[in-house]
């Protein structure tokens, strides 16, 4: 089994587990290294989808916030115009 976890900004975001089934084996240090670097870029990208779903449901909220207040300005107009 070769565990590697990824982290941002030195925070842990995932971890990557690589396992072979059909035998025991010891990991050449390349291998460590290459999925090391896939860990880099999956923790880069890991953060970057979070904060864009981060800035999707501010933008959901805000927009819903928005639309409520929209309807109770309508509605104090109908009720000023009445």
């Amino acid at each position: 089994l070769l565990a590697v976890t990824t982290r941002y900004e030195g925070v842990p975001n995932a971890t990557i587990l690589i396992y072979q089934t059909r035998q025991t084996r010891e990991w050449t240090e390349r291998e460590i290294s290459f999925v090391s670097e896939v860990a880099y870029f999956a923790s880069i990208s890991i953060h970057r989808a979070l904060k864009l779903l981060e800035s999707r449901l501010e933008t959901a909220s805000f927009r819903s916030a928005l639309e409520s207040s929209k309807t109770g300005y309508q509605s104090a107009l109908l009720d000023v115009s009445e």
